[in-house]
């Protein structure tokens, strides 16, 4: 567009930003991204799944991104939205929950870094939730896998749905957008 001066500035933000990111969320003795705790102010342990598939497929996580995404906390049944899990809270939600929408970043993430292994098993999260239940839920336990163990539910969710036809387009296919086109 001819703004040289703006891309500039937005070039030194965004390595400002990746520094920030990898300076305040990597946990070096989890060798993983963790989340701020709110509340507290503090670095909480606690891996975010969405948050690390984005900071991969956004290029925030530099030479984090190989080890974040091989030592995200997996249940037989996908990708958990955060591990460990808060005690005391009996259904799931976020808490002991796979979302469908965040197994399709997690898949995405994967194949960014060409990684056969993670997107095999993202797919095979997204697929075997979608046959067991013959709809693209919000949300499943991921201890055990079922969509009627959650604190809040719906068929049919868009984010479900287009997370599954991201995962194929652009994940399983490789379908990329550039530039204009």
């Amino acid at each position: 567009l001819g703004r040289s001066e703006e891309a500039d500035r937005r070039e030194k933000e965004y390595t400002a930003l990746t520094e920030a990111i990898n300076t305040t969320f990597w946990s070096k003795a989890n060798q993983q991204y963790g989340m701020l705790s709110a509340a507290h102010g503090y670095l909480d342990e606690r891996t975010d799944a969405l948050a690390v598939a984005m900071a991969v497929r956004y290029g925030l996580a530099g030479e984090h991104s190989e080890r974040a995404l091989k030592n995200l906390p997996r249940s037989a049944y996908g990708t958990p939205v955060f591990t460990p899990y808060k005690a005391g809270q009996q259904a799931a939600y976020h808490n002991r929950a796979i979302w469908p929408f965040v197994e399709a970043w997690v898949l995405l993430a994967h194949a960014e870094m060409q990684d056969c292994t993670g997107v095999s098993f993202s797919l095979a999260s997204l697929l075997g939730a979608f046959l067991v239940n013959a709809s693209h839920k919000e949300n499943f336990n991921a201890e055990s896998g079922e969509a009627t163990e959650t604190i809040q539910n719906s068929d049919s969710q868009l984010w479900s749905i287009c997370g599954m036809l991201g995962a194929v387009y652009h994940g399983l296919f490789g379908l990329q957008f550039e530039g204009n086109n």
